[in-house]
């Protein structure tokens, strides 16, 4: 593969300085070009579902804002681990040579240990062939190690061999998480037997052996977001039929059960199941944002949502809403909320159940012709949760826009314009650094890479 990178290109990349964008007085938004000519997209996406980008974005072992793409047309399977200070390209990359062919996502820890997930295809003969993939490298992007997984880890007893993983990263997301010595994958697959849905693969990464914790089956899943809390995970789905719901699971840390509960339904037309209609099921009226950690006793859950249980949910547009809440607590309780705010209604796969959401804080009141893409959200050091999405009118793109709540869902900074050209990295969250939020992305007018940085006075 053509080098990306020549000496010269490195060096003036890394004595870049960045553009500043006014926004709101107090804030402070930069881009800065990096050289890399690569379009960001979203393997498997849908208007419905989510998929895995291309480019993976997160905190390196130095504490800076690091990122990594991986070019599929370039064919040399290789993800290239790019280093930033402040968001300014240094010299340094790191390569790293896939073991197996699907790319899902990468992370580092703070020992400077990358961590790649990959998948292959199934074997259809025996059904437990391995098919998703956690490989050790070294900071030089030696592979150490890698350990891989059927799908059977976050199954109970009671499922067969045809629940087992035929294609991952299928309609979804594959998202990391490390806490401690743990780290932990949650991403979307295929089954053998037909059905898509979500798989939790968690290993020891000091000794690369995989940890049991509990069993997870939410069908169908089309995004799923995983982050530490406490001595163990939350992860949250987007399901269409079984949970038809953002539902929640919680690992302690130690046993090898999931605390499971559904924080927010949706709405679907009568019988929709009986009829074998899942066209229809596939559209649930809303989009997963993500989770954040607030503290040892809140996390708080942004995406968006038709606003009504009901049949006028068809033709609602979906606004920005968020909840906060106590993982630990019972969360069909009003009283496991920070936010306020409740709606009623019917949900569940046949539209038959009586549901009542708590804590729905909403954030936004767009009109006709608007929709919001890519909802996107993380916390500062500070305890300021940070907002992001891509605002449409008639189809067309028309900013990005952000807005600022406190750890308490207090909104300290509306809804406000941040940029007319840069783009989100669709289905991969920010990263927070202190009080700043990077990302890397595309422009409107350029496919070439860019380093966001949006600075919370």
């Amino acid at each position: 593969m053509k080098k990306l990178f020549k000496g010269l290109a490195m060096l003036l990349a890394a004595l870049m300085v960045f553009t500043a964008v006014p926004v709101k007085a107090a804030d402070s938004f930069q881009e800065e070009k990096t050289g890399i000519k690569l379009s960001v997209y979203t393997e498997e996406w849908f208007q419905n579902w989510e998929g895995i980008s291309n480019v993976s974005q997160f905190k390196g072992s130095n504490g800076s804002y690091w990122f990594a793409y991986y070019d599929e047309k370039a064919g040399d399977d290789v993800v290239h681990v790019i280093k930033t200070k402040g968001g300014v390209v240094q010299p340094g990359e790191v390569k790293l040579k896939l073991k197996y062919p699907y790319f899902g996502g990468i992370t580092v820890d703070s020992e400077g240990y990358f961590y790649v997930v990959t998948g292959a295809m199934g074997d259809d003969e025996s059904d437990k062939s391995k098919t998703v993939f956690i490989t050790k490298y070294d900071k030089k992007g030696k592979a150490v190690k890698s350990v891989g997984d059927n799908g059977s880890l976050s199954l109970s007893k009671q499922y067969g061999t045809s629940f087992y993983t035929d294609k991952p990263f299928d309609s979804g997301n594959c998202e990391i998480a490390i806490n401690g010595n743990l780290l932990s994958v949650y991403y979307s697959r295929h089954t053998y037997g037909g059905k898509q849905c979500d798989g939790i693969f968690t290993i020891n990464k000091n000794t690369m052996k995989s940890v049991n914790v509990g069993s997870s089956y939410n069908t169908h899943s089309f995004a799923q977001r995983v982050i530490s809390y406490k001595k163990g995970f939350v992860y949250m789905s987007e399901g269409d039929i079984q949970n038809r719901a953002f539902t929640m699971s919680k690992y302690n840390g130690s046993s090898k059960t999931l605390k499971t509960a559904d924080v927010f339904h949706f709405w679907a037309e009568p019988n929709l199941y009986d009829k074998n209609s899942f066209a229809a099921l596939a559209n649930n009226y809303a989009h997963l944002g993500n989770i954040v950690n607030i503290s040892n006793k809140k996390v708080a859950l942004v995406g968006t949502s038709a606003k009504s249980l009901n049949s006028k949910a068809k033709s609602q547009i979906e606004q920005l809403f968020i909840q906060i809440f106590d993982p630990d607590a019972k969360l069909s309780s009003k009283s496991a909320y920070t936010t306020k705010g409740e709606r009623k209604g019917k949900s569940g796969k046949n539209g038959d159940e009586n549901v009542t959401d708590y804590g729905v804080q909403w954030l936004t009141s767009y009109t006709k012709g608007y929709r919001i893409m890519n909802p996107q959200a993380v916390i500062t050091k500070k305890g300021k949760i940070v907002i992001l999405y891509e605002l449409y009118k008639d189809r067309k793109f028309k900013s990005l826009d952000y807005m600022v709540l406190s750890k308490t869902g207090k909104v300290l900074s509306a809804p406000a314009k941040l940029s007319s050209t840069a783009m989100l990295n669709a289905d991969e969250m920010p990263v927070a650094i202190g009080e700043s939020v990077y990302w890397t992305a595309n422009r409107t007018d350029s496919k070439a890479l860019y380093v966001y940085k949006l600075t919370i006075k």
